[in-house]
Formats: C-alpha cells, structure tokens, sequence
C-alpha cells in the first residue's frame, strides 16, 4: 500500500456544560486518495448535537472545518461558506474569526483543512487567549493539532505521534490519533468518571461520496456507563470493513454480446461486453459490468438499479434515474444522468462466470442477506415511511436521500426493529433509501405519488 501524504488539524472547546464545548479533535486530508477525516471526542454527552459530532463538518473532495469552544452555529456555516468560496484553509480561519457571529474570537478554537483542484493541501488553526487551559496547538508542514481543557502538552504530543507513527490509510491514521488521547482526565472534566471524555466520532469522505453520505462514518454518543467512548470507537473501527464491491467479472471468461438486454425486476445480471454498446432495460436490477477496455450504454433504467463498473470499463448512464452507480478506482463514468449516486470501491472479487449457462449473461434471484431482510413501504395516503426488519443488529443506519442528494434524514438504528419518517412536507417525489448494515447496504428507490 502506497504511504499516503497527509495533512490534519486538530480542534478543542471549552468547559461551560451550557453549551457545545470539545476538547480534542482533528481533521485531515490523504493527498494521494483525496479523503478527507474528521474524528473528536468531548466530555459532552450525546444529548446536544451528538455530543463531540457537532463540530464535524465535511466538504466532500474540498476540505473540512472543526468549530468549537462555544460553538457557535453560524461561525460554523460560515467557515464551510468560505471553504466552498475557495479559501485555503488559513484564509477560511482568518475570515471567521474576523468575522466572528458574537464578537467573541478570542473564546473560539478552529480547526481546517483545504485541498484545491491542483491537489494542493493547507491546514491552519486558531486558539482564542480566552480557551480554557491546558490550550495549545501544533502546527508542522502537513499538521495541525489544538486542544484545550486538556490535562497538559502531553495529550497534544501523543496523539501527533499516533498519527504520525501509523502506517495504513487515513482512517487508521486518524483512529491512532484518537488513542492518543485515550487517557482518563484527558478532558479535564472527566477525570472523575476515570475516562477521556463523554462522547466520540470518526469519519472519511471519499471524493466520490454524494449527499453527505460518507464512506465511513463512526459515533459513539451514547456509551454504557463508565466505559471509555475511544474504546467504544476501537470497537466499531474494528468491526467496521470497507464497502466491497463484489464486481463479479473474471477475464479470462470475457465474450462479447452485442444485443438489447432485457433483465426482470430483481434480478442479478452479469454483463461483459467489450467493444460493445449495451442498452439495458428492466427495473430494479443488480448490473454488473464491463470487460477491460469496453464500453457500455445503459438506457431505460426506469428505478432504482445498481451499476457496478470495472477499472478500465467506461459507463454511459446519461438519463438514467435513481440509479446507484459502483466503480473500481479507473473505471471511467460519463456523464451520470439525474439522481445517480456514484460511489468509488476500494476492492474487487472476481468470480468465475463459467459456472453461468452463458458466460456473457445471467441472470439470478440472488439478493444479498440485507435486502431480504428489510421491508421499505411508504404509505401513499400519509406519505409515511416505514422501514422495518426483524433480525436483531441487522441495520445500523439508516438514509433518507432526495433526488438532488440532499439528505432528508438519517438515523441511528442499532438496538431498534424499525424507523419511520415522514415525506409529506418534501418537494421531491423521489427518494433512496439506503440502508447500511454490518453485512452491506441496501439502496431502494421510492417514488411518492
């Protein structure tokens, strides 16, 4: 695996109960992959914002911003206004503070960093003489870490060397740093319950991620009573496994077809057509394609089909709806048509196809075990939606996306057997619903009448 080059700020708060305070974070940019991390923890409970989460802001392939110590709503969507504008990161941090909502600069401590079009990454960050001790940042050429409430430099320096000493992706990177401060009273105010803090999170965008949905996202904000919230973060860190992408191509069983597929609604269809044009019909279909080198057009997918697209394949989805789109790292995708969702994977299986009655086509009633399991049913009088399944720890999240890829809701639920929500009041008729699991996710389009 490539050393990724990485650049990370690290962020605080301060200690008032009243209102959001955090006291160690960091945010951090992987300029080889252009992931951008965001992971904190704070001797806030969960009860205000998520607790430590509040701070976390993501600007998907442009850079991110921790806003803390007297937290305050609009400095922070106006630190994300100017990363959107452009701004390196100390430009983003010179302008919220001089412009700071209440007059208070001196109160706040900023975390940000920034990648531009050429790739190239800024950090910065700002400690107010008014944080509450122990203050303190560290700024190097591709770092930044601040704290405050904190029991001494010491935490400050432990996690810049877990970070720094990790070798792996960002992710592991970032959840080194994180135990780096995994020291009871390393938020001073809870050194009486012997823990580091209240509450946690960890999070990664991949440039490809769309609506706010990110590739790993990880919080703990409401932990059994006296455990420590970076353990409970470890804990999840080492459950969780990167989304698989499960392109079912092998090679070496490569012919061509040069047809109109039609595929019935379910089904799973294993497509490999190189040099081809391709349309594809049917809905809610499972598509796996292409051969190296080919190059396929997919037309009339009506609802809710899921593309998978090899390194070297080029798709043409132009006009497709609510289709949810997978490509390896090198697969090329033109022009995706309205309400796709394009994800990038980070792996491959291959499968021998030869075990199919046609080894360019076939199609199955196979669905993945999370699929099976989950009822999506939106009930056309009340615009309610439902999403129900019965097996116990089989759902972690859930994600309400409209047509334009503005998440309408997303919700926690570990430990449940359902969630609801309403779409009444929601302009958009369309809708995916992802569900994400601890054995995958499951995307369904919804059409409100």
């Amino acid at each position: 695996m490539k050393k990724p080059i990485l650049i990370l700020a690290m962020t605080c708060l301060l200690p008032l109960w009243s209102v959001a305070q955090h006291t160690f974070s960091i945010v951090a940019i992987d300029t080889v992959t252009g992931e951008i991390g965001s992971a904190g923890a704070t001797c806030l409970n969960g009860s205000f914002g998520g607790g430590a989460l509040i701070i976390s802001d993501i600007i998907t392939g442009v850079g991110a911003v921790h806003t803390q110590s007297f937290w305050n709503a609009s400095n922070q969507a106006n630190a994300r206004t100017r990363v959107e504008a452009g701004d390196n990161a100390q430009q983003v941090l010179d302008w919220v503070v001089a412009n700071d909502a209440q007059n208070t600069p001196n109160n706040r401590q900023y975390g940000a960093v920034t990648i531009d079009t050429n790739g190239q990454v800024t950090a910065a960050a700002f400690t107010g003489i008014d944080c509450f001790d122990y203050k303190n940042h560290l700024v190097g050429p591709n770092y930044a870490i601040q704290g405050n409430i904190l029991l001494g430099q010491e935490i400050l320096d432990s996690m810049e060397a877990g970070f720094l000493h990790t070798q792996g992706s960002l992710a592991d990177k970032l959840m080194a740093a994180m135990q780096g401060a995994n020291v009871p009273g390393a938020d001073t105010r809870c050194l009486p319950n012997g823990t580091s803090s209240l509450t946690s999170f960890l999070r990664v965008s991949k440039p490809s991620d769309i609506g706010g949905v990110y590739y790993l996202d990880l919080r703990v904000t409401n932990p059994p009573t006296g455990a420590e919230p970076i353990d409970e973060l470890q804990a999840l860190f080492d459950a969780w496994t990167p989304p698989n992408c499960d392109i079912s191509i092998d090679p070496a069983a490569v012919s061509v077809l040069d047809t109109t597929l039609t595929v019935s609604a379910s089904a799973k269809a294993y497509l490999v057509c190189p040099g081809d044009s391709i349309v594809i019909t049917g809905i809610q279909n499972k598509v796996y394609l292409l051969g190296e080198g080919s190059y396929c057009k997919i037309g009339s997918l009506s609802a809710s089909n899921e593309v998978y697209v090899v390194a070297g394949a080029t798709f043409d989805g132009t006009g497709s709806v609510g289709t949810m789109i997978y490509a390896e790292p090198g697969a090329n995708v033109v022009d995706p048509g309205l309400g796709q969702l394009v994800t990038l994977c980070d792996s491959i299986t291959y499968l021998n196809l030869g075990d199919f009655p046609n080894a360019c086509v076939s199609a199955t009633s196979i669905r993945s075990a999370i699929e099976e399991k989950v009822a999506i049913v939106l009930d056309s009088q009340t615009h309610i939606l439902r999403v129900s399944w019965q097996q116990a720890g089989l759902v972690r999240e859930v994600v309400i996306i409209d047509i334009n890829g503005r998440i309408v809701t997303r919700q926690d639920a570990r430990g449940a057997f359902s969630t609801s929500v309403s779409l009444k009041g929601e302009a958009s008729t369309i809708f995916v619903v992802r569900v994400i699991g601890e054995s995958g996710i499951y995307n369904q389009l919804i059409i409100k009448d």
